[in-house]
């Protein structure tokens, strides 16, 4: 196992003296790479170099752990309870066993595996969802449907055994199944004994019940409804699990002692963010819309064709009115650091072409904070200082959002229900 551990932040970087790569983690890092290199390792002389983005997580070396903190939102607990509100779950809750959890001093896979088994061990106390489903396999006797071609292939004129296709309630289903695949990543990759311990007996129990995952089994889209609703907690810890473990093949395939588990800030802060816009807008008429990929906003004159694509995370329009306010979410430390370059000219781009000629061109830029302020507004002007559009600049706290700090939020949401009333109002 690993003899240190080291932490940082996101968009930090650290020199770590003594440690060398063995082999099963070069390969560790060759699958990182090819999953978006959520962290950059340097070899050097005296030891490595670790370089962090806007991923957090944990990566085990068999001589280091380095872990990712989610600084920027009030460490794992914060991002735990992201993760749910992003998902339609509402603030964090402690679900049902007495258990402690060292929320701010777990490896953050191990957080979420604990939390996961606790939700999954309520619903099995509860019982588990059964439905009908499919079966294919020889019996004595004809049950459903008889599959005459299996049937001549297989076992021609053999009748004592009968290839039948039927339904059957099973515990089978794509709601079990999801827990399943997420307890058996925890069971092999969790460092925490009594979690790791918890997550096998759990993942048995399912096993047993459901039986072996197929191969090539890989999640499902699953429409929530009064007899699955209950399910949704422990979903939505799964599917964090999953999309930051990898693929159940590596984990099944790699070393115990090199493993690696990361999410996609930007991603979830987009989630968070549209779920936030959601609930605030919504009431007042004004639909937050993900917005799709256009091939019509730059195009190549000599070729006669679309150069690219384009696309803003989200766009605001008032349900009576074709007037549009592009916005994009960044997970950056804009507050501190400033804004990139390259995301102005993005904005400005968003705003010159989704804003109706008659308006004036109008972005809006939000990005994580800890106090929040009202918008900041950057001019766009010509030679002649004449305004071509406005690019506004909004943080936000998820601290506030999640119901941590609730009392920051008057002028915030203020500002975005007065700017979702007007779309194309010129900037203050």
């Amino acid at each position: 196992m690993s003899t240190s551990t080291v932490s940082l932040g996101e968009w930090e970087s650290s020199d770590i003296a003594g440690v060398q790569l063995s082999n099963d983690d070069r390969r560790l890092l060759d699958q990182l790479r090819s999953r978006g290199n959520p962290i950059a390792v340097e070899e050097m002389r005296t030891g490595l170099r670790i370089r962090s983005s806007q991923y957090v997580g944990v990566v085990r070396f068999e001589q280091v752990t380095v872990h990712v903190r989610p600084k920027m939102i009030g460490l794992e607990a914060g991002l735990v309870a992201m993760v749910r509100y992003a998902a339609g779950l509402g603030a964090l809750r402690r679900l049902g066993s007495s258990r402690a959890i060292d929320v701010d001093g777990s490896d953050l896979f191990d957080l979420l595996a604990a939390l996961l088994t606790e939700a999954t061990e309520e619903l099995v106390r509860g019982g588990l969802l059964t439905d009908y489903v499919e079966h294919e396999e020889l019996l004595p006797v004809v049950r459903g449907r008889l599959l005459y071609d299996r049937q001549f292939i297989d076992r021609f004129a053999r009748l004592d055994r009968l290839w039948c296709r039927h339904d059957e309630r099973d515990h089978a289903t794509p709601e079990n199944q999801l827990l399943q695949a997420a307890l058996e990543a925890c069971s092999l990759a969790v460092s925490h004994e009594p979690t790791r311990r918890h997550a096998r007996i759990l993942d048995r129990q399912l096993s047993e019940l459901c039986g072996s995952l197929p191969a090539a089994w890989h999640p499902q889209e699953i429409a929530y409804h009064r007899l699955n609703e209950h399910y949704r907690e422990a979903h939505a810890l799964a599917r964090a699990i999953l999309d930051g473990a990898g693929p159940r093949s590596l984990l099944r395939e790699g070393s115990q002692r090199s493993f690696a588990f990361f999410i996609d800030m930007n991603r979830l802060f987009q989630r968070f963010v549209e779920r936030y816009l959601s609930e605030l807008l919504a009431p007042k008429g004004v639909l937050v819309e993900p917005e799709e990929a256009t091939s019509t906003v730059l195009h190549d004159v000599a070729a006669a064709k679309s150069y690219g694509t384009v696309r803003p995370d989200f766009v605001v329009r008032r349900r009576d009115q074709k007037v549009r306010l592009a916005m994009d979410a960044k997970y950056k430390d804009i507050a501190h650091r400033g804004v990139d370059p390259s995301d102005l000219y993005q904005a400005f781009l968003y705003a010159s072409a989704w804003t109706l000629a008659a308006a004036s061109p109008r972005s809006l830029l939000i990005f994580p904070v800890d106090h929040e302020g009202p918008v900041r507004w950057i001019e766009v002007r010509n030679l002649d200082r004449r305004p071509l559009g406005h690019l506004g600049l909004l943080g936000v706290s998820v601290a506030r959002v999640l119901g941590v700090r609730p009392s920051e939020g008057a002028v915030v949401d203020s500002e975005l229900l007065a700017l979702a009333a007007a779309p194309g109002a010129s900037a203050a």
